[in-house]
């Protein structure tokens, strides 16, 4: 149910009808059903729950990124800042 608000002009979404219609993109669109993203890690810290965070960036965008304890784990990966991918 998305909100109308004083300007009529503005319609907010709420939170769980944004993350429906982003999931739903990503299963229905054949350019999102199976996505690659290369580009730089940047300010890459792992905290306390094991759990990386991260930026994935290019020149001209950036993508703030979590990358979950049982990724790290099982993929082996050395993630560190400044590496290109």
């Amino acid at each position: 149910m998305s909100i109308k608000s004083e300007n009529m002009d503005e319609e907010y979404l709420t939170v769980t009808e944004i993350n429906n219609y982003i999931s739903k993109k990503f299963k229905t669109d054949q350019k999102l059903t199976k996505v690659y993203i290369k580009g730089e890690i940047s300010n890459y810290k792992v905290y306390s729950s094991g759990h990386g965070y991260f930026t994935l960036k290019d020149e001209h965008s950036k993508i703030q990124e979590l990358f979950f304890i049982e990724h790290v784990i099982n993929l082996n990966l050395n993630l560190k800042t400044g590496l290109k991918y």
